[in-house]
């Protein structure tokens, strides 16, 4: 009987090297935004790669996986239909222009949130190594939800200036926490991903975030 790590193995296996190329494209442009914050160009260019991550992730990923266990689980509905409504808020900004993303000091806040976007890029997938869960068995970012949510919601909390970008933390941040309950500690069909603490650690950072101090 298959378990969730095959089907993540065979996934992976498909679409390689997106992983790569969606990780160096967000590295890249993290890196603008932190030398030269508030640029449009860059915020436009985030947006855009923001919304067509997640209507990967609410399309293609949902399906792949549903096609490959045979069967579309309610969970994996419930997925799609709350990253495709993130994906237009951030496809409305590229029109809209509400958002330039910037840096408004260099704090606790901002190393805290820096730190939770390398975790969703570099540091989950490392983790998932000590649990057992080497590639091509893991989830990796860009291609998958959970290091993509944690990925946006250290984004986000580091460079929103907007009520648009902080309703988007409240809902990737719930998203986290949920996901991270049934993920590491309930588990999915007897699998349990132990990495998913952390998308359960960066869902209450950003609940907190926006309920107390944005």
């Amino acid at each position: 009987m298959k378990t969730l790590l095959d089907y993540f193995e065979s996934y992976n296996k498909k679409i390689f090297p997106l992983q790569i190329v969606l990780a160096i494209i967000a590295i890249g442009l993290v890196t603008f935004l932190l030398l030269i914050p508030g640029t449009t160009l860059v915020t436009i260019l985030f947006n855009a790669f923001l919304s067509i991550t997640f209507i990967w992730i609410a399309v293609a990923f949902i399906y792949f996986v549903g096609d490959l266990r045979r069967r579309f689980s309610f969970a994996s509905y419930a997925t799609a239909a709350a990253y495709l409504p993130l994906a237009v808020i951030f496809i409305l900004d590229i029109f809209l222009k509400q958002t330039a993303y910037e840096i408004s000091q260099f704090n606790w806040r901002f190393y805290t949130s820096v730190f939770i976007m390398c975790w969703g890029i570099i540091l989950y997938p490392l983790s998932g190594y000590f649990n057992g869960h080497c590639y091509p068995r893991v989830p990796l970012f860009g291609a998958m939800p959970c290091p993509t949510n944690i990925f946006a919601i250290g984004f986000l909390t580091t460079f929103a200036s907007n009520q648009l970008e902080i309703t988007a933390i409240y809902v990737l941040s719930s998203m986290a926490v949920i996901g991270g309950v049934k993920a590491a500690l309930i588990g999915y069909e007897g699998e349990r991903i132990y990495e998913d603490i952390a998308l359960l650690v960066s869902g209450v950072y950003g609940l907190w975030l926006v309920s107390v101090v944005m």
